[in-house]
């Protein structure tokens, strides 16, 4: 049995410290064959223990075994069936809403109905896409959102903002090297940032207690550049709507 076929086998047993290994592990495949677990640990920010409890829940008997299925699977450079990423797109769709599922949002939705002002920034076109589907659906509950298009922009309306006003940053990999400067900004105003980014540990997450995860695995893992596909992401934007509309609902109830 495939890697693949265990997890979605074993699914309903995995917590997030189980889905963020086994992520790693499908966008690295080839590296992970010849990893031992401490570098492994290293790179998921996962003890040593939890990666062996997460191995064990696959039917495995330890690291060293689970590494020894891996090294006999050999996935090639491009899928050779369509029915593959079909599967594979179900797969993510079924981890991203587990994902919402175990988050919290009350936080995040009371940070939007209270917010002064909405600002919105994706660190790409396709998430700026989401960004701005999601801004169509607020202008329903009363709220606009600013959408930034670009790291320039950024920098500037961060000059502008205050307190009582957030910001959503929506991402891929949650790398910030090309705009550090402006999250530690952010930060020092103590502007609240509510991060998107697909599901892994990411330099974005850890600057703000305010975490949405979607799944989007490659297409195409062995090629570069790497064909990814986000309709996951848009299925996190349109959740938070859905929830934003209830929250809004019940409160026009309260105050009204």
């Amino acid at each position: 049995m495939n890697l693949e076929a265990l997890i979605n086998q074993y699914y309903k047993n995995l917590n997030s410290n189980d889905m963020i290994v086994l992520n790693y592990v499908m966008q690295h495949k080839k590296e992970c064959t010849n990893m031992n677990i401490s570098r492994l640990s290293s790179e998921c920010s996962i003890s040593t223990a939890s990666i062996v409890r997460t191995m064990k829940k696959l039917g495995f008997s330890g690291y060293s075994e689970f590494k020894f299925l891996l090294k006999g699977q050999n996935p090639g450079n491009m899928p050779t069936e369509g029915s593959n990423l079909i599967e594979l797109l179900e797969k993510d769709i079924q981890a991203t809403m587990k994902l919402m599922k175990q988050v919290d949002l009350n936080p995040i939705l009371t940070l939007l109905y209270n917010a002064k002002r909405i600002y919105g920034f994706g660190t790409g076109f396709r998430q700026q896409n989401a960004l701005q589907d999601f801004a169509h659906n607020m202008v329903s509950c009363d709220k606009s959102i600013f959408l930034i298009p670009a790291k320039q922009e950024l920098d500037t309306q961060i000059s502008f903002m205050k307190q009582g006003d957030i910001i959503l940053i929506a991402s891929y990999s949650g790398d910030i090297k090309d705009y550090v400067e402006s999250i530690h900004t952010l930060k020092l105003l103590d502007i609240p940032i509510i991060s998107i980014t697909n599901f892994n540990k990411n330099d974005l997450s850890t600057f703000t207690p305010y975490n949405l995860y979607y799944q989007s695995t490659s297409l195409t893992p062995n090629l570069k550049p790497k064909r990814i596909s986000y309709p996951t992401l848009n299925i996190v934007q349109d959740i938070l709507y859905r929830e934003y509309v209830r929250f809004w609902l019940e409160n026009k109830e309260t105050t009204g």
